[in-house]
């Protein structure tokens, strides 16, 4: 993640680095979110197996 304090906001490349880190940024949120959905069904999945058990 650049450092936004001494980012110059009339500066396009610039501006393109934060565009840059923010797209990265939702496509590790979407990443996680993902694994996180993973993970709950699966322990959904464990706790009705071992409820039978």
């Amino acid at each position: 993640m650049p450092d936004l304090k001494n980012i110059d906001a009339t500066d396009p490349a610039a501006m393109d680095k934060i565009q840059e880190a923010q797209k990265k940024a939702e496509e590790i949120s979407t990443k996680a979110q993902d694994a996180s959905a993973k993970l709950t069904e699966q322990g959904k999945k464990l706790q009705e197996i071992c409820n039978k058990g």
